[in-house]
């Protein structure tokens, strides 16, 4: 995934999913591909139930409003490339990837060895 919630009432991240009125926010061609929901997922019920979760206070309710949303499936079909400079005297043990990591989330704890 390219993203994830950042706080614990994650709307901005759910609007991910969001299709708005007549599919305004699915990026498509008609809006330039500006649209926020990349993943062009349209569910008029996951719109109805995200619009009573922002303004929804009390966290219960929150919290089954979001269980009620996590009814979609995502599936990451495609793997986003990206530019990555290494040098050959950088310790291996510092280039723990997989799938779905970032190449720099240890960064702080990199180093080099002897040539």
């Amino acid at each position: 995934y390219q993203s994830v919630p950042t706080n614990p009432t994650p709307i901005p991240y759910m609007e991910g999913w969001y299709a708005g009125l007549d599919g305004s926010n699915i990026a498509q061609a008609s809006n330039e591909w500006t649209g926020g929901n990349t993943n062009r997922y349209n569910n008029p019920e996951y719109d109805t139930l995200l619009n009573q979760a922002r303004t929804e206070t009390d966290p219960e309710l929150l919290a089954d409003l979001f269980i009620q949303m996590s009814d979609n499936a995502s599936i990451p079909l495609v793997r986003v490339g990206a530019k990555v400079g290494v040098v050959n005297t950088l310790n291996e043990a510092n280039l723990e990837l997989g799938p779905f990591s970032y190449h720099y989330w240890n960064i702080a704890n990199w180093n080099r060895i002897a040539e």
